[in-house]
């Protein structure tokens, strides 16, 4: 029985071959040998292709969004979320120079930093490779890390002398070259770059610097807050009392100076007041001495007045016992 059955189908397919023409059955002798395999490779291979097709397109479609959301995101928080959503497309670099630009404008110029070094690592062959290494050499300038930044400048002038942003790169050598208290190559820089950039715009501005670094006089080691902070490290832990004495720890600088005659000028206006208080009462008895002068005369008058009477009755007593005594001498 379990012969019979299989071989039940050889007979279907001799039949079907029978039934096609002769010049059909080599067609269908291949069909039956790889056919069937060959169907679902075509099979996979078309899924793949679609697959492909629609990967393609979605990437194409997340393209055009970047690119988007990338001319009207201006925020530091917009170009952070544009970097997570989009950091894997095409535009993905261009979002990074961005988001670096608005660090650095927002100053946090380390974040700026880090997403410049992050692109220049990623990225050293893209287009704009050489302006993210003129961002980082701005960057360090802002950080006052003046000797690596003007070693970027120099290098972007050097390799990109035609460069739209190479005037720049100049002015930022110069600025980081005159921070290190070298004055004299700073100028000498400005100078070529004001006879190569003659009757341009780069030409004022780099007249404009040369002033502003003609009257640097280099960066203060130590500011004011450098040092209130260090007197507030001298106090006892814990003790507030001595919080008010921070300016007297402060050595003599102008800053203090200045502050100084403003601070003993409040000390002085209260004492000023406290000493008119004492004079205050003064002003009161003078202004009570004029009812008692006036008040003198009423005081007077009235004892006056009653004096009179006074001595009128002692006179008529007085002469009312001499009335008395008359009649009485008479009548004796």
């Amino acid at each position: 029985m379990s012969t019979d059955n299989k071989k039940t189908p050889a007979p279907a397919d001799e039949g079907l071959a029978n039934k096609l023409p002769e010049e059909l059955l080599p067609v269908y002798e291949w069909y039956q040998a790889q056919g069937k395999q060959l169907i679902i490779f075509a099979a996979v291979l078309l899924v793949v292709v679609l697959g492909v097709i629609f990967y393609v397109r979605h990437r194409a479609n997340q393209n055009d969004l970047a690119s988007a959301a990338l001319m009207t995101t201006e925020s530091v928080e917009g170009m952070e979320n544009l970097e997570r959503q989009f950091g894997g497309t095409k535009v993905g670099p261009l979002i990074r120079l961005r988001l670096a630009e608005a660090y650095y404008n927002a100053g946090n110029y380390t974040a700026a930093r880090e997403q410049y070094e992050t692109f220049l690592k990623r990225h050293k062959s893209h287009p704009q490779a050489d302006t993210a290494r003129l961002g980082l050499a701005a960057t360090q300038e802002a950080l006052q890390e003046f000797a690596a930044a003007a070693k970027g400048f120099a290098a972007f002038a050097d390799a990109n002398p035609g460069h739209y942003l190479y005037p720049l790169a100049v002015m930022g050598q110069a600025r980081c070259l005159a921070a290190q208290n070298d004055k004299a190559a700073a100028r000498d820089l400005l100078d070529r770059l004001i006879i190569a950039k003659a009757g341009t715009t780069w030409e004022t501005e780099a007249r404009d610097l040369q002033g502003v670094i003609d009257r640097f006089e280099g960066f203060k080691t130590e500011s004011i807050f450098d040092k209130m902070d260090a007197a507030a490290r001298k106090l006892p832990a814990g003790d507030d009392s001595g919080a008010a004495s921070l300016l007297d720890i402060l050595p003599a600088t102008p800053a203090t100076t200045n502050a100084a005659p403003e601070a003993a000028e409040t000390p002085a206006a209260e004492d000023g007041q406290a000493e008119a208080q004492p004079a205050a009462p003064a002003v009161v008895p003078e202004a009570a001495a004029t009812p008692d002068a006036k008040a003198a005369p009423e005081a007077k008058a009235a004892p006056e007045a009653k004096a009179a009477p006074e001595a009128e009755e002692p006179e008529k007593a007085a002469a009312a016992p001499a009335a008395e005594a008359a009649p009485a001498g008479e009548g004796k």
